[in-house]
């Protein structure tokens, strides 16, 4: 999914705690902006670990997509299904939940899952977040005019999160509510 060589060290614990941060980083008109969006749920994969949401906000009305990815700090979602199912595969049928529940039965903590993010919309991108994220551990691989520094609208190369995934992790994953 990402190039180690190009990331730089941003260790974050748990999967909780990683969305929570970036939420934290991001700008508090985003964070308010985010309780106008409803978000759904649309899928997990459990080839990728990746789960796939979608989200419309109050005065667009456009509908973006949001996608997060769930690994060990030891290597990618294949080591996960290899630590909870060592050579078996889930059912497809399998929630996610279904799946944390198999991985603490194990024994093992949710807590040394990451995540890494991704947004389709255009702010995500000229905010400089999916770079920056990339970058630091955390974001999928940028594409296109994505995957340059944001010298325009995030010079100082602060962290954040479009409202469309502060809403996703605000209903999904926010371990306050």
């Amino acid at each position: 999914m990402t190039n180690a060589n190009q990331r730089v060290s941003f260790r974050l614990r748990g999967v909780a705690n990683v969305l929570q941060l970036l939420v934290n980083e991001s700008t508090h008109e985003r964070r308010q902006r985010a309780g106008q969006c409803a978000t759904a749920l649309v899928g997990f994969d459990f080839n990728t670990g990746v789960a796939t949401f979608r989200t419309r906000c109050k005065g667009s009305g456009n509908v973006w997509e949001q996608k997060i990815g769930f690994e060990t700090a030891g290597g990618g979602w294949d080591r996960v299904l290899n630590l909870v199912y060592e050579t078996t595969e889930p059912e497809e049928s399998r929630s996610f939940t279904d799946f944390l529940n198999d991985f603490k039965a194990r024994g093992l903590d949710p807590k040394h899952l990451s995540a890494k993010v991704i947004c389709s919309c255009p702010d995500f991108n000229y905010q400089g977040y999916a770079y920056l994220l990339y970058n630091s551990g955390v974001g999928f691989v940028p594409s296109g005019e994505a995957n340059q520094p944001p010298a325009v609208k995030n010079p100082q190369g602060t962290k954040g999160l479009c409202k469309h995934l502060i809403a996703v992790i605000n209903r999904y994953y926010n371990p306050r509510k």
